[in-house]
């Protein structure tokens, strides 16, 4: 294989992230002679986020600066978690699980951070989203969302004020219930709103 083919390969390979699957049965090469290609000419291999969601807005959480994206961050902090699977892939993947009434909230996430991964259902009564990106764990780590995060989560006081409200629906409608009650006869009604963590600093917030 000439140089000139080589570099049309590597070139080819740079326009839009594809498999290498896909390049391989189009110029008819091996994966070894594909990967061997890609390093002569230095070029940065395409991840799963980007392979299968092209599109994918990796940098949703870097800052906090819409109500959706407090919303969505409160969620994250009760009903979501951070995953591993394994340190020789470093392959890190953001999950968000819901009841299944509560579908239509991850289809919103999905469309907000551009994500084609399907949504999955469990068999218990829950659905699930995933979305493969390090970059996005990463962003999170900042406002506590860290693998493990059960009984070590707290507030995230460095996200500006007038976002908190938003992160407090989030955190509501994934952890929390309000109630609403009266006596009979009696005009006085009276409000609560509950909240279960296992994370007592997180309440004390």
């Amino acid at each position: 294989m000439s140089f000139e083919e080589r570099k049309h390969i590597a070139q080819f390979y740079q326009i839009r992230p594809i498999t290498y699957q896909e390049m391989c049965e189009k110029f008819l090469i091996s994966r070894p002679t594909l990967e061997k290609i890609l390093r002569q000419f230095h070029i940065r291999i395409w991840n799963q986020a980007q392979l299968f969601s092209p599109n994918l807005q990796e940098r949703f959480f870097e800052n906090i600066d819409t109500d959706e994206k407090g919303y969505f961050l409160g969620l994250l902090i009760t009903d979501g978690n951070i995953f591993q699977y394994s340190s020789a892939t470093h392959q890190i993947s953001v999950n968000l699980t819901l009841q299944e009434s509560d579908k239509y909230i991850l289809e919103k996430f999905q469309k907000a951070v551009q994500s084609n991964r399907k949504i999955t259902n469990d068999g218990r009564g829950c659905c699930q989203v995933m979305v493969l990106s390090t970059i996005m764990a990463k962003d999170l780590e900042q406002y506590g969302i860290t693998p493990q995060k059960t009984f070590t989560i707290r507030f995230p006081f460095n996200v500006p004020k007038q976002y908190y409200n938003a992160i407090f629906r989030g955190i509501i409608d994934g952890d929390g219930s309000i109630g609403f009650y009266s006596q009979p006869g009696k005009k006085v009604h009276s409000k609560s709103i509950r909240l279960c963590s296992a994370s007592k600093e997180f309440l004390q917030d």
